[in-house]
């Protein structure tokens, strides 16, 4: 009897997980969402839907973001990490230079700090445009994905690609999203021990009630362009 009653209660400890884990996939997509593929995916969904790579950054063009976003929620969710989302562009390269870091040694293949990033973060990319004849071209769920994000972001807007996420999927409505202005190089590209900074600060302020995210005004912006800082 003791041997049925705890596999009774095994059962029903993972059945409530498993409703936990399914319930944060279903807040995406949200109430009233449509897929509306990117422009070039309706003329030739087979070559657009394959991931494009400029110097190794990787977005599904064709593919649903949200669909990506809501898998991303229940991935890290199952893994008990946060979700760390990069929204970027094809023809971004400081996007590029940043997806080609993040799994190195350098972000999330790193060991030996306090914050172990790799089992702290599940990273997933959202695609918001790529070219189609020579133009830019939206892709609808991607900009979907953003305006999501960014209404629970407390107030973050963005400004340029590529843009920063973390959410923590136990509790979706609460999100911090940064621009990555400060922590770009003044040459291109992005900075190793700041980006770890900022996603210590993310982790902090989701798991530690740290404070809030906060960007540099416009003038220490310029001032450390124009030294080179």
């Amino acid at each position: 009897m003791l041997y049925r009653a705890l596999i009774s209660l095994v059962l029903a400890i993972s059945v409530e997980a498993a409703g936990a884990l399914s319930a944060t996939a279903q807040q995406l997509p949200p109430d009233g969402y449509v897929f509306k593929p990117a422009e070039p995916c309706l003329e030739d969904a087979a070559r657009a839907g394959k991931q494009s790579r400029p110097s190794d950054a990787a977005y599904q063009v064709c593919a649903d973001q949200m669909a990506i976003y809501a898998r991303g929620l229940f991935d890290a969710k199952a893994s008990g990490k946060l979700l760390l989302v990069t929204f970027g562009a094809t023809w971004c390269p400081w996007c590029a230079t940043l997806q080609k870091l993040l799994p190195t040694t350098e972000v999330l293949g790193r060991a030996g700090d306090a914050l172990d990033y790799g089992r702290t973060f599940h990273h997933i990319e959202i695609g918001l445009s790529t070219v189609y004849k020579g133009k830019k071209a939206d892709i609808p769920s991607g900009e979907a994905a953003l305006a999501w994000t960014l209404k629970r972001a407390g107030g973050a807007k963005i400004k340029s690609i590529p843009f920063v996420a973390v959410i923590d999927p136990a509790n979706p409505e609460r999100i911090w999203a940064r621009n990555l202005d400060d922590v770009n190089q003044a040459a291109g590209g992005v900075e190793a021990p700041k980006l770890r900074a900022q996603l210590a600060a993310a982790h902090a302020y989701l798991k530690l009630n740290g404070p809030a995210p906060s960007e540099p005004g416009w003038l220490r912006l310029k001032i450390r362009h124009w030294f080179n800082i």
